[in-house]
């Protein structure tokens, strides 16, 4: 019926053609009277009476009908709006016309018959000389395709090309063997040799260098504990460039959390409020979005990662780098080392696209040999500065490399994480080399003998090697297995019977992912026989507790802070006067980062991390997370105690009364002691007999607060 519609349509627009003069054949309102095609459906009848006396008046030697009164003729789907006028009576008519208010048959039958005569005429064509449209086999009609990536594209003579996406990451830890602010301004490097700030400085400029011919380099960013601080000292021009890279897709962000939170010992909570941070400093300053969850590092992985911190925070697929061994090893026999995930048994869980990194082989880096970073590598594995001759056995090894993570997954894309801990402090030598590897890799596998391409044992006949995302891996491999689907006659989006023998393949069809979907989660983690990371479930417990006791009170005070806002509101509203809060017309707080809980937010945040919570940083690291947290939750005392004497008292700046009762509480203080008689408070007025007024908050779903 689509060849149909557009048939009718273009036909209908030629007839209209006909009426008079075009450059004349506008309505009284100036604008043009062509047709208004709409989807909605409608029951095939007249709108209304068909023209009147008013609607018609004379100008020239054309007619022009009011736009009010409208023939409408349903069709199918479309709803095929317009007037019909005749080209041009002759002079008698025209008389007639304006003389008589009755004599309006002839262009009555004419207005009626000659559009049902074209509507029948064109059906008949339709059906009978038009082929019926076929269903395409091409993903490239779907909302998720981006028909802009010649990559991703997918036809039955692509189906033995292979795809390398070069990924370009660093994994930067928000503490671990340095605290936050030695590792964000290299510090302390007697213990390890890390630089945010420099790795930050260095990509922007790697990716904005005019000079390269590779000027689509990527790199992906995760921790918006340091990118935020980051980005706060950047100048007006270096935010532009930034802005730009952003806009060309050369400089993505994966996750957006404050930190790559843990897994095991984190509340749920206490995850979203991570994620959410950062996804508030990237909407607001930058307007993005993340889509594509990066759990790289953290030790296991839970089935609330599966399926509320992904699929729950609108993430398209979640990538990780440890899972137990023994899993490991019979993923990449069976080629399983990506697919389907549903974390719970329920029906209206939707599975989400999980895949391991790295080389499938438990990390999150290169392959092996092929490291490039001044800090962390060998200079014998660089490219640039060698022979030809090295280089050509450099690309034989890499070749076979790709070759074994391709055998390891179904459909034609593999993505090389190129990165590290803390990679790219000097970015310039990990891009040359990387441009390198792409112009030596893409000249190798088309040697005209053919010799390169027979790693990949027929399954490939062609390479394609490019700067990429996780969020544009992520898009071709839902093309692999949507395709991968049609071709066998899987799908309802169509496709024919015949199944290549490729893409039947055992090692080569994703559409097999929709049948051997995992469940439940990734937990205990082992990398080796009796090797289980499991004693992090149990260390440091008193940094465990104080974690989540911090977490509880930050959503305590954000309770009393919304109460506040609705009580300044409401006041404003009654008394006609702009709010004394930080709030804008639209009740948001004008900056990300202004609300009077951030500090403990930022180290809520920083505490969630895989390092931090999970008790595998240096002592002296914990003993900053526990500071941090103090800190947070000692800031947050302030404003939570003024909060509670505002709401149950009134402000200060009150009458009288409201200010004797600020009086009667101005020594108001929160105590976080188990114990609250050995409280300061409770000291002093021990000592001195004095009364004791003790305010209890309850953080209740139903009854937020009582006393």
């Amino acid at each position: 019926m689509t060849v149909v519609n557009i048939q009718l349509s273009t036909c209908l627009h030629v007839l209209w053609s006909f009426g008079g003069n075009p450059s004349k054949n506008r309505n009284r309102t100036g604008q043009d009277s062509g047709m208004d095609l709409n989807e909605d459906s409608i029951d095939g009848s007249l709108s209304r009476p068909l023209l009147e006396e008013e609607d018609i008046d004379n100008e020239d030697d054309g007619i022009i009908i009011e736009s009010s009164n409208i023939l409408s003729i349903g069709v199918g789907s479309l709803q095929i709006s317009g007037a019909v006028a005749e080209e041009e009576y002759d002079e008698r008519s025209r008389v007639d016309l304006q003389q008589s208010q009755h004599e309006k048959i002839i262009p009555t039958i004419i207005v009626i018959v000659v559009p049902l005569f074209v509507l029948v005429v064109l059906l008949f064509i339709s059906a009978i000389l038009l082929p019926a449209p076929q269903p395409s086999k091409s993903p490239s009609s779907l909302p998720f395709f981006n028909d802009d990536d010649p990559f991703c594209h997918m036809s039955e003579s692509s189906n033995k090309v292979l795809n390398i996406h070069i990924v370009p990451h660093t994994h930067d830890d928000v503490g671990w063997l340095k605290t936050v602010d030695q590792y964000y301004y290299g510090l302390n490097n007697t213990i390890q040799d890390a630089n945010v700030s420099a790795i930050l400085d260095s990509v922007l400029v790697s990716l904005s260098n005019p000079s390269t011919r590779h000027y689509k380099r990527t790199f992906t960013y995760v921790e918006m504990a340091f990118f935020s601080r980051w980005f706060a000292t950047l100048t007006h021009d270096s935010i532009a460039t930034l802005k730009e890279l952003i806009a060309k897709k050369q400089f993505t962000f994966t996750n957006g959390g404050w930190c790559m939170h843990d897994e095991a010992n984190t509340h749920y909570i206490g995850m979203i409020d991570n994620t959410a941070l950062g996804h508030r400093f990237l909407k607001e300053e930058l307007d993005i979005v993340p889509t594509v969850g990066w759990q790289l590092d953290p030790f296991g992985h839970s089935s609330t990662q599966g399926g509320l911190m992904t699929s729950g925070v609108g993430f398209d697929a979640l990538y990780f780098g440890r899972i137990h061994h023994v899993d490991l090893e019979n993923r990449r026999t069976n080629a399983e080392c990506e697919g389907l995930w549903s974390s719970s048994s329920s029906s209206t869980n939707n599975p989400i696209f999980w895949g391991l990194t790295g080389e499938y082989g438990g990390n999150y880096g290169g392959p092996d040999g092929f490291c490039f970073d001044i800090l962390r590598c060998n200079d014998t594995e660089l490219l640039v500065g060698k022979s030809d001759t090295v280089i050509h056995e450099r690309m034989q090894k890499f070749a076979a490399e790709v070759a074994k993570q391709a055998s390891e997954t179904k459909g034609n894309n593999i993505m090389l994480t190129m990165g590290l801990d803390f990679f790219y402090s000097r970015a310039e030598r990990n891009f040359a080399n990387l441009d390198l590897l792409i112009d030596k890799a893409d000249a190798y596998f088309k040697e005209k003998d053919g010799n390169a391409l027979k790693v990949f044992d027929g399954r490939f006949d062609k390479v394609n090697i490019f700067y990429s995302t996780p969020e544009r891996y992520t898009r071709c491999k839902y093309v692999d297995s949507v395709h991968a689907a049609m071709t066998t006659g899987t799908t309802s989006h169509g496709g024919g019977a015949t199944i290549s023998s490729m893409v039947a393949a055992k090692y080569n069809n994703p559409a097999t992912w929709k049948t051997n979907i995992k469940t439940n989660d990734f937990f205990p983690y082992a990398d080796c026989d009796h090797c289980y990371w499991s004693g992090y479930f149990s260390s440091r417990q008193g940094l465990k507790r104080q974690e989540r006791m911090s977490s509880s009170f930050l959503h305590a005070s954000r309770q009393i802070e919304s109460m506040l806002k609705l009580q300044s509101l409401q006041k404003r509203d009654n008394r006609n006067v702009e709010s004394t809060l930080d709030v804008s017309g639209d009740n948001k707080i004008i900056s990300w980062n202004a609300s009077p809980l951030f500090t403990l937010e930022d180290a809520s945040g920083t505490a969630q991390h895989h390092d931090a919570v999970a008790g595998t940083s240096k002592q002296h690291v914990a003993y900053d997370y526990s500071k941090r947290l103090a800190k947070g939750v000692e800031d947050a005392n302030a404003f939570v105690t003024d909060g509670l004497r505002t709401l149950l008292l009134g402000p200060h700046r009150s009458p009288a009364p409201y200010r004797a009762g600020a009086n009667i509480l101005e020594n108001l203080r929160y105590c976080h002691l188990l114990n609250e008689t050995i409280c300061d408070v409770s000291q002093v007025s021990f000592i001195s007999a004095e009364t004791i007024i003790l305010f209890t908050y309850k953080k209740n779903l139903y009854d937020p607060i009582s006393s």
